[in-house]
């Protein structure tokens, strides 16, 4: 608190980083299956696991991640999801339910409620969990399970190893094998540059790429660290997990998902959308889309003082822009709806693009000072990022690389490996040796020992 009213406060410093995180990229994905309003469109992925799950899988799996949630937080650093099995397993069954009551009785529902009381008597306990804001969803029936599980520990913890060891062997583990090298790639990409850090929004913004969701804008308060987590199943969601001042933040590891790009958004990626919004009547379209859950292209026309061609060109360049979605009525007609995510994500282009961050990638890229023709096969930072298919654009990329070497000085194999690594991103320093030494910019000894720049 500040020890005036009208001193301003200063913004909370805060840090991020990426990680695969596998226990709670795991947790959290088995926790959204019997999410209430889990959207398939947005997740459908786990929203087609969900729909495998049968009715007593779905009442285990939410009495498990609703109300037994303490008992999963690893209390060691597991890096893998079997190895917390195994821990649970493991574990003292008495000292896992006392970790869920803890948990329960932590907000102090009242002075004299202690885990003995509660579990006790069961309509105390009933009575108990009726009036719990977080446990009163359930039903009678789902109440008695609970107050027998926790009553009965082993029990409890069987019921959790089984239900998550049958979930990981039967949906989950092959779908983390199948993206576990892509996960380490992003983690190591995403955590070799550089992002904003003047507040949470500016970072997640950065990484959503549009306007940041409200259930995640309302986790902000607070926030000292961002976690970003890519994962194989989770498209976007976002959790303190019970963390005061950490939100961990799993996006789907995807390489068009994920922020990977390091070029800067150019003019060009704005100006094609802005044409497209550039007329009256589209927009008027976009705001009757906007108005309506979707319209049939009859309708419209209907709504609008123009000829049908008209409308039709005008719903084909919205289209095209990705600002409307389209598709077939069953008939000859068209059902349009509006696509906010497109919106969104135009939005944030245009203010990234006018970010100074971003004028500056473009100021300071080192292509400019180079050959036009030279410039389609180096990144920003001048390094050689493909290589080309015809002998005369080779030989432009060659011509380059030979300057990396100085004139009269005497280089042995490995120093010329090293040099090359410096100045090219798909690492085969090799294939560019030779081709130095077989296009004679590159001389060397009979035995290979000692390599020179050859006079120009």
């Amino acid at each position: 608190m500040s020890i005036s009213p009208f001193v301003q406060s200063k913004p909370i410093q805060f840090t991020s980083t990426v990680v695969v995180e596998p226990i709670y990229n795991v947790l959290t994905a088995m926790s959204l299956l019997t999410k209430p309003n889990l959207n398939q469109e947005r997740e459908p992925w786990l929203a087609q696991t969900a729909s495998k799950l049968t009715i007593a899988q779905r009442e285990s799996n939410r009495l498990i991640f609703e109300w037994l949630g303490a008992a999963l937080v690893p209390t060691a650093k597991h890096n893998s999801f079997e190895n917390l099995l195994t821990s649970i397993e493991a574990a003292a069954p008495t000292e896992l339910r006392n970790l869920v009551l803890k948990a329960w009785l932590k907000d102090g529902v009242s002075a004299d409620e202690t885990p003995e009381r509660l579990l006790k008597d069961k309509d105390h306990f009933l009575n108990f969990v009726g009036h719990h804001a977080a446990i009163s969803s359930l039903n009678q029936k789902m109440r008695l399970a609970l107050y027998h599980l926790l009553n009965e520990p082993s029990v409890m913890q069987s019921q959790i190893v089984t239900h998550l060891r049958a979930l990981w062997e039967s949906e989950f583990a092959k779908e983390w094998e199948k993206k576990r090298s892509t996960m380490h790639y992003c983690v190591e990409e995403l955590n070799a540059r550089i992002w904003p850090t003047q507040s949470p929004n500016a970072l997640l913004q950065a990484f959503i790429r549009g306007a940041i969701p409200d259930y995640i804008t309302a986790q902000l308060s607070g926030i000292q660290q961002i976690i970003i987590v890519p994962s194989p199943y989770i498209r976007l969601h976002a959790s303190r997990l019970d963390s005061l001042n950490t939100l961990w933040v799993f996006m789907l590891a995807d390489f068009w998902q994920l922020p990977m790009r390091t070029e800067p958004i150019k003019r060009g990626e704005v100006k094609g959308p802005a044409n497209a919004l550039a007329d009256d009547t589209r927009l008027r379209i976009l705001e009757l889309l906007a108005a309506h859950e979707e319209l049939r292209a009859q309708e419209i026309i209907a709504q609008l003082d123009t000829t049908q061609s008209t409308v039709s060109r005008h719903l084909k360049q919205l289209s095209s822009a990705q600002f409307i979605s389209e598709k077939r009525a069953g008939d000859a007609n068209k059902i349009y709806r509006l696509n906010p995510a497109r919106v969104s994500e135009f939005a944030y282009t245009l203010s990234a693009l006018l970010s100074a961050e971003n004028a500056k990638m473009v100021l300071n890229d080192v292509r400019l000072e180079q050959p036009t023709e030279l410039r389609p096969y180096l990144d920003r930072n001048g390094l050689v990022s493909q290589w080309p298919a015809k002998w005369t654009a080779k030989k432009i990329v060659l011509d380059y690389l030979i300057t990396k070497f100085s004139e009269g000085t005497q280089y042995k194999e490995t120093e010329v490996n090293e040099i090359l690594n410096q100045w090219h991103t798909y690492d085969d320093p090799v294939y560019l040796r030779r081709a130095l030494v077989d296009s004679g910019l590159l001389g060397r000894t009979s035995d290979g020992r000692q390599y020179w720049r050859v006079a120009s």
